[in-house]
């Protein structure tokens, strides 16, 4: 089995580590431009627009997912919308913010976007190597210089799905040859689908 690179002692020494990815938000900085890839419902991305006031979304998704969430008393499964209706739950959710929503494949439409605009990218999409090689990349030729980008599901393999991740490969080799970065917050989620915020470093 091949193991990711370890990180040095510097990706770590401003980290701040949190329970929730929710709470982990409080990292960001209010009236920042926002970005998310891999939105489904937008339980993220509507949360975050609630506690950080962001003065633009812009949200990146093929959106046709099934609603995957458990709601109610009980613990029943009460879906909101399906592959068909999806995007149109998520314009309803988003429709008093200054949103953009893009529809399509993140290897398609995250090229077409402006250098250094964002102050939080918030990856969420296909973790795999391959195509969170990509996200990751244009990611970072999208940050703003004092901007966050989150990463969902920093993990070794998905476990509900039995199928290898690539993420944390890519950060710790990122990091290992962008020492200017570093890791600011680590999220411990119960399910270990853990988070990270990555930003270059304070000068």
């Amino acid at each position: 089995m091949i193991f990711p690179l370890p990180i040095s002692e510097s990706s770590v020494e401003n980290c701040k580590v949190y329970t929730s990815r929710y709470r982990m938000t409080s990292l960001v900085p209010q009236h920042s431009r926002f970005l998310e890839v891999g939105v489904a419902a937008g339980d993220f991305s509507h949360a975050f627009a609630i506690n950080n006031n962001p003065i633009s979304i812009t949200l990146v998704d093929r959106f046709d997912n099934d609603d995957y969430m458990v709601l109610g008393e009980d613990n029943q499964h009460t879906p909101r919308f399906d592959k068909d209706t999806n995007l149109d739950f998520v314009k309803t959710r988003f429709s008093e913010y200054n949103v953009q929503l893009f529809k399509g494949n993140s290897e398609d439409i995250l090229p077409s976007l402006q250098d250094k605009f964002f102050d939080f990218i918030y990856l969420d999409a296909d973790s795999r190597i391959e195509a969170f090689t990509k996200d990751f990349s244009e990611a970072v030729r999208v940050c703003s210089d004092t901007g966050i980008i989150g990463i969902n599901d920093y993990a070794m393999i998905d476990y509900v799905h039995n199928q290898p991740f690539g993420t944390v490969f890519v950060v710790n080799e990122f990091l290992l040859e962008n020492p200017n970065w570093e890791i600011i917050g680590f999220c411990i989620e119960n399910t270990m689908f853990c988070d990270v915020y990555l930003r270059r470093k304070m000068v």
